[in-house]
């Protein structure tokens, strides 16, 4: 993923609750990448794994992101 645009977040809440996700930016080169894999591969980073060992997941989803701030948008 080293020409990939995105990033990751982790967030914490209260009580005993973890937020995290995966951005993956949609104009990738590589027709092999799988946003999905790839988010299991970054949970199991040991910095990661750290968070969520022991936890259930309570909820999950799916969101495109809009790119390009306010030009984007139609007149």
């Amino acid at each position: 993923m080293d020409k990939v645009y995105g990033g990751s977040f982790l967030y914490h809440q209260e009580p005993n609750l973890v937020l995290c996700g995966l951005v993956i930016g949609l104009d990738y080169e590589n027709p092999y990448i799988n946003p999905y894999h790839e988010f299991q591969r970054w949970k199991t980073h040991p910095a990661i794994r750290a968070h969520l060992d022991g936890g259930t997941c309570i909820q999950y989803g799916a969101r495109v992101l809009n790119e390009g701030g306010y030009l984007p948008y139609p007149s």
